[in-house]
């Protein structure tokens, strides 16, 4: 892994060191689809039995338009965001218009956010987690002229995100186009 950031945590019983960083191996690769396909099964956000095997993919990654970051202790992967340049999937699921004020610019889309448990019965920071997955995207945001992103967010996150001081806009009106 591209290793961005670093921290030493106590999980459980356990001193544990978590990186944060971009998955550059085909190993870590399927193992952050392995976490995507894990969490969205247990949250029955996907039927585990459409997928041949335990990974959780889409056109958008084979397309090569992302752009991963991840939070791992050792080759475990427990924390994941994606960034997507564009043709973005929001513009698939959702009818919306684009505010004027991101008109001629590049716009990206972050999403497949997840967070995992360490293991049965020991949970991760998952704040922590959240912090630095967000400070390695505000980063990689910055570096590259990254100013605007859309993102589908559920009401709890949106909470946290606020807490954290994360500016955002709500875009109303929209139509949800999944079935």
């Amino acid at each position: 892994m591209n290793v961005l950031k670093k921290l030493s945590v106590t999980i459980g019983d356990e001193r544990v060191v978590m990186t944060f960083g971009h998955p550059d191996t085909e190993a870590e690769l399927k193992e952050v689809f392995r976490l995507r396909h894990a969490v969205y099964a247990k949250y029955g956000y996907l039927n585990p039995d459409h997928f041949p095997e335990p990974t959780e993919s889409d056109m958008y990654d084979a397309n090569g338009q992302c752009v991963y970051f991840a939070a791992m202790i050792g080759d475990r992967a427990i924390g994941f965001v994606r960034l997507v340049r564009p043709p973005l999937p929001i513009h698939k699921a959702y009818t919306f218009e684009t505010p004027k004020e991101l008109d001629g610019i590049e716009v990206c889309e972050l999403g497949r956010l997840v967070v995992d448990r360490y293991s049965d019965g020991v949970h991760t920071p998952r704040n922590i987690i959240l912090l630095f997955l967000t400070l390695c995207l505000a980063e990689y945001c910055e570096q590259n002229g990254i100013h605007y992103a859309y993102a589908f967010l559920k009401k709890k996150l949106m909470g946290k995100l606020k807490t954290l001081g994360m500016p955002f806009t709500l875009i109303t009106p929209f139509t949800h186009n999944y079935p």
